[in-house]
């Protein structure tokens, strides 16, 4: 029935009101092969902290308490007992009670010594109990003038411990306390002082005892307690008991033990102040230290260089006057004076004082710390010379590769902090020494050295900042070693080990770029945004808001790209990489269809030109966008510029893309040739698009299929990819390759459903398929077209070539319903002959035959000559013969018998053969049969005719013939079963 109804469909395009567009090549896509620009952005490296050597091993030490000197005042004693004229007068004889008379009297007088004979003469000569109690008491006071306080001390004990002492034991035991502190037993003195606390000892030696109690304290480091004591005692201005300046010293002495250096400072300065007094001296030494450890070190070297002018007190030692050269070296380093620094060192030295290699040591730190690198460098050469405690050498070793750092010798320096890690590599000295070594490892590039380095710090417990720096370290040295998962681990560790860095946005920022480097870019965008979000106060958050948009971009996210760079050019206008954004905006505008805001931006773009290594791409992108919006000529200038930029291959592209558009196919084909052969892939893709282009519009069709496959396969969402599904479908049909002609039909549908070109498509393929008589085809598309576009124009224009699908794949009766609506809905319409001829042909396949021969009568009073397709003739002819109409049968038929197609006019003289049997003229009916075998004898028509001649010539009694014309059908190679048994069976029955 196809071939039957080929006429019909061939007719239909007669009546299409909406033509499909024409299978046209789009041009090679220039826009998308215009590549989003990156801003010059890498990871912001972490700000690794070099920390300060640790402090010397043998540091400088504190200086020493100061020696407890009693006051200068004399000491309270008990009243001497009023003496008779001449006292002495009888000494000489040996009295004992004459000679303590004697020995009071001298004591009372100041002269001690001989006050010393008398009162011994006494213990000698007597055993009165209260002879010898009031004997070695004033002895006792007589040998603390004479500074016998050893003795002093064992007579003021024996004395408080008599029980015949009654008011001498008090004041015993105040001598005690005294001598106690004389002699060095803190712990006795503050017992005495505080027995004596719950004694009424009359003014001023309720003082002396408060005072003594305090130097007790003192004596004992109970600081606090003692810089209490002697504050309330300044309150009290205890002038009248002689102790007024004492307690200024010793309350200055308190406050610089207890570290508050200033205030000692002025009240050194307020004990001084008066004059001389025998802890003057000494004085100036503790008010310039505790001058230097107020951070006051040019006051404090005034102060030591007055020490040492000064005349040594007895109360003085050489020692202190160390102290006094060690002062003056430390604060002659602070104020970066190196020379006198050395010569103070240098005295210490000469003396062999303690404090010498502390000095030295000290020297040597802080000309590192002032950054005096060849200082450094001659101190360490020399302390490595002299005997070291290995804490020590590893210390100087260590400041000696810190000299060589910062000297520039950095290879030196390495060597110098592998020699201070090699003797303790636990130490404070080897942890800090492996860290240097790391850092410089990697300030040389020597990542995994750096990373090796690392290893055994990141595995032990470390103060914290060690442990921040080494991972910080740790994660630079991996990520630059093309270790991002190491890197990134080192990052993390750091955001939750250390919360309140400093440093935290950049590790955060650190974190996505490593993500980014190991190419897990969702990630990243997800980090980068992140970023932008916590830290919008941060400079580096408007830089990750450039790197999300750039990843938007990469990745597709049209819709979201857009946004973030509308909101960066919103809120981050002259933000140094804002620039990039607009440009990446211009091209995305283009990307999407909005060529004519690109193009004013690519222009304005182009005129301040920012960055002026992208001017080509600008150039090239506008170029794109002029092309698109079919202005060739403008478009030429732009990529011609892009060329000039250095953009070749993708200028060479536009170019032959604007002489495609222009129908200059050799200079294309020129063109796109070079872009292939300059070009990176993309363009190289693009061009030999662009040449099977060229080819298609020569003519040259099977060139530009493999081309546009490679064209989808490359891109399958690119704006070029519609047109290019709608071209390959259209070449599918036209060569009948169906599946890939459906396929290509339904991807354009299913992937670009909203594309002008997806119902033309089923519409050209269903169109197609019913010319070609691909039934299944056709009925599929135009069934996708009414799914999928029920308001196309083409869905009304192809209800009748949908009726014809439907009739010729079993579906007569939807054919039917729909053919009768067609023809009651237009009944005037200038199509009506048609529909009425393919009604007829419906209700003829639906059974109803008296319909159908009404409709071929309705037509045929109006149909032209031209509407009767030789199936319709033949179709007609059918239903007359059953109604037995033989005569308007043959008129029906004679058309169709004239036709050149032999088969058609077989069917005819097969037709006209068995009217003229049914009127019973066999004769006429053997002739047409034989006529219809002899125009198609291996077509059915022509198979059928031979065995329906041989039915007429065996009525017409001519045996003979028609057995011969039956083994004729019979003989013929491939005759259907059924036709070949009617044959035989009647040649069989010729025979009887």
């Amino acid at each position: 029935m196809s071939r039957r109804l080929f006429g019909l469909a061939t007719m239909w395009l007669v009546f299409v009101a909406a033509t499909p567009m024409p299978p046209k090549p789009p041009p090679p896509d220039v826009i998308s092969l215009v590549p989003f620009v990156s801003a010059p952005l890498d990871k912001p490296a972490l700000q690794i902290a070099r920390l300060a050597p640790p402090p010397p091993p043998i540091d400088v030490p504190p200086l020493p308490p100061a020696t407890v000197v009693l006051p200068a005042a004399s000491k309270p004693t008990a009243a001497v007992p009023a003496s008779r004229v001449l006292p002495c007068a009888g000494a000489w004889l040996r009295i004992s009670s004459e000679s303590l008379e004697c020995g009071r009297s001298k004591f009372a007088k100041g002269e001690f010594d001989e006050a010393a004979r008398a009162l011994e003469q006494v213990l000698r000569g007597t055993s009165n109990p209260d002879l010898v109690v009031d004997a070695r008491y004033w002895l006792g006071e007589t040998n603390y003038r004479l500074g016998r306080f050893e003795e002093a001390d064992r007579l003021f004990r024996q004395v408080a411990a008599d029980r015949e002492a009654a008011d001498l034991a008090a004041w015993a035991v105040f001598g005690s306390g005294f001598t106690a502190l004389r002699l060095g037993d803190g712990a006795r003195a503050l017992d005495a002082f505080r027995r004596l606390e719950k004694t009424n000892l009359a003014a001023p030696a309720d003082t002396w005892v408060r005072h003594g109690l305090t130097l007790a304290l003192y004596t004992l480091k109970q600081y606090d307690q003692a810089e209490k004591a002697w504050a309330d005692l300044a309150q009290r201005r205890p002038a009248s008991a002689g102790l007024e300046r004492d307690v200024l010293f010793w309350h200055a002495e308190a406050l610089a033990r207890l570290g508050r250096s200033d205030d000692a400072a002025r009240e050194f300065v307020r004990f001084a102040q008066p004059g001389l007094h025998p802890l003057l001296v000494t004085s100036l030494l503790r008010q310039g230290w505790a001058l230097r450890d107020a951070g006051k070190p040019a006051e404090a070297a005034t102060v030591f260089r007055t020490y040492l002018g000064a005349p040594a007190s007895p109360e003085s030692s050489a020692s202190e006057r160390d102290w006094a050269e060690l002062g003056l070296a430390l604060t002659s380093i602070a104020s970066a004076d190196w020379n006198g620094a050395s010569q103070h060192v240098n005295q210490l030295q000469s003396r062999r004082s303690p404090l010498a290699l502390p000095a030295r040591l000290r020297l040597a730190g802080g000309a590192i710390e002032s950054g005096q690198a060849p200082v450094a460098l001659s101190l360490t050469q020399d302390l490595l010379a002299i005997t070291l405690t290995p804490a020590a050498r590893a210390w100087v070793l260590l400041i000696k590769g810190e000299a060589h750092y910062a000297d520039g010798n950095r290879d030196e320096a390495r060597t110098q902090y592998e020699l201070a890690r090699g003797i303790d590599p636990a130490s404070a000295v080897g942890r800090r020494a492996t860290l240097r070594l790391a850092q410089t490892n990697f300030e040389l590039r020597e990542f995994a050295q750096a990373l090796s380095d690392l290893a055994p710090l990141l595995s032990a417990s470390m103060p914290p900042e060690i442990r921040s720096a080494a991972l910080m370290l740790q994660g630079e040295a991996a990520y630059h070693a093309g270790k991002y998962a190491q890197a990134a681990d080192a990052y993390r560790r750091v955001l939750v080990e250390f919360p309140t860095d400093g440093q935290t946005p950049t590790l955060r920022t650190a974190l996505a770029w490593t993500a980014l480097r190991q190419g897990r870019r969702d990630e990243a965008l997800q980090q980068f945004l992140e970023v932008s979000r916590t830290q919008s106060g941060d400079p580096r958050a408007a830089d990750a808001l450039v790197l999300a948009s750039e990843l938007m971009l990469a990745a597709g996210n049209v819709e979201q790209a857009r946004q973030l760079v509308e909101r960066i050019m919103a809120t981050q206008a002259n933000h140094p990489h804002t620039d990039f954004v607009r440009l990446n905006h211009a091209l995305l505008l283009a990307r999407t269809g909005q060529a004519g805001l690109a193009q004013r931006q690519l222009r304005d773009w182009i005129t301040r030109a920012p960055f002026p290594p992208l001017l080509g791409r600008a150039h090239a992108g506008l170029g794109a966008t002029l092309l698109a919006t079919g202005r060739p000529a403008d478009a030429a200038r732009e990529f011609a510029a892009a060329q000039r930029e250095g953009v070749a291959d993708l200028a060479g592209l536009g170019l032959g893309a604007v002489a495609l558009a222009e129908r200059r196919f050799d200079e294309a084909t020129k063109s796109f040739t070079e872009a292939r052969d300059q070009g990176s892939a993309p363009i190289t893709r693009a061009a030999e698009y662009g040449l099977a282009v060229v080819a298609y519009e020569q003519g040259k069709t099977r060139e530009f299929r493999p081309a546009a496959q490679a064209a989808l396969d490359a891109a399958p969402r690119s704006p070029t990819a519609p047109r290019l599904l709608y071209v390959l479908a259209a070449l599918g049909a036209e060569d009948k390759d169906w599946p890939a002609a459906v396929g290509y039909a339904k991807r354009l549908v299913t992937d670009f459903t909203d594309d002008e070109a997806a119902d033309d498509v089923l519409m050209r393929v269903g169109d197609d398929a019913g010319k070609a008589g691909a039934w299944p085809v056709a009925y599929e598309m135009l069934m996708l077209l009414r799914q999928f576009y029920p308001k196309s124009p083409f869905v009304e224009d192809s209800r009748l070539l949908l009726a014809q699908a439907q009739l010729e794949t079993g579906r007569a009766g939807e054919a039917q319903k729909a053919l009768d609506d067609l023809v009651a809905a237009a009944p005037n319409d200038a199509r009506a002959p048609q529909l009425l001829l393919a009604l007829a042909r419906a209700r003829e396949a639906a059974g109803d035959r008296t319909g159908a021969l009404d409709a071929f009568e309705r037509a045929a009073r109006t149909a032209p000559a031209t509407a009767w397709t030789p199936e319709t003739r033949l179709a007609h002819a059918r239903l007359l013969s059953a109604d037995k109409r033989w005569a308007d049968a043959r008129t029906s038929l004679e058309p169709v018998l004239r036709q050149s197609d032999p088969g058609l006019a077989a069917q005819a003289a097969l037709a006209i053969g068995a009217t003229f049997a049914g009127d019973g003229d066999q004769l006429q009916a053997s002739e047409y049969y034989l006529s219809a075998a002899y125009l198609a004898p291996d077509a059915p028509a022509g198979r059928r005719a031979l065995l329906e001649a041989g039915k007429a010539l065996a009525a017409l009694r001519q045996p003979d013939a028609a057995a011969t014309v039956y083994r004729k059908l019979i003989a013929q190679s491939g005759v259907p079963a059924d036709l070949a048994a009617a044959a035989r069976q009647a040649l069989a029955d010729l025979k009887r």
